[in-house]
């Protein structure tokens, strides 16, 4: 297992506890700025580690294309001065702090304000989006839940197949990580992985709720 990857698997293990943080407050209306604070608080100090390794990240990527070209390149000299010109990302440009504190909401809103979006993904209801176990993800351009997941092995965001592919595919050169505060700024379909281990919780979850519609129908 690479450093990368051992990240993203302690990344996920972090926002599942401040997930099920976030839950149990919701669950027990214990709504104090007490509780509400400190899960803000500890959210923030882990949003600002995940901040700084994207800088590091996006920094890494810039120097592997220059030194792909320029193979004479001081490499250390080229990674200081070049993680020094990205741009500082603020806490709650973060993709845990949406997820936590923006996403549930703008998810309810979305799907309020654009009936029609079942056509594409049928009956999205608060048991699907937000249960127990699992949060599905939402598609940063079309503001929907992903259906058929694709992860960026650079910065690990995630987007749905068809949003992300016809965004590249429009912006070309200028494409680059939709998500707000990200510091990708080159996004290639190269960069695009599946990732199998969330797309099977996502089958799962859809195939559940398919069954629980049909039931009703019943």
């Amino acid at each position: 297992m690479d450093l990368e990857t051992k990240y993203i698997s302690l990344r996920e293990k972090c926002v599942e506890s401040l997930e099920k943080w976030n839950r149990f407050i919701n669950k027990l209306e214990l709504n104090s700025s007490t509780d509400v604070d400190k899960l803000k608080e500890i959210t923030k100090e882990y949003c600002l580690i995940d901040n700084n390794h994207q800088r590091k990240l996006a920094a890494l990527s810039q120097v592997k294309d220059v030194v792909s070209s320029n193979p004479d390149e001081n490499i250390d000299e080229l990674f200081k001065q070049t993680l020094l010109e990205q741009d500082m990302i603020e806490p709650n440009e973060n993709e845990i702090w949406q997820n936590l504190f923006t996403n549930n909401q703008s998810i309810r809103e979305v799907l309020k304000d654009q009936p029609n979006s079942a056509k594409s993904f049928e009956r999205v209801d608060d048991s699907l989006m937000c249960s127990n176990d699992f949060s599905i993800p939402i598609d940063p351009i079309s503001k929907t839940p992903i259906q058929n997941v694709l992860r960026n092995k650079n910065c690990n965001h995630l987007y749905n197949q068809d949003s992300i592919l016809g965004y590249i595919s429009q912006a070309a050169e200028r494409a680059r990580c939709p998500y707000i505060g990200c510091q990708n700024r080159k996004l290639r379909r190269r960069d695009l992985v599946n990732d199998d281990a969330l797309q099977r919780k996502i089958d799962e979850y859809l195939s559940r709720q398919q069954s629980n519609n049909s039931s009703d129908e019943d």
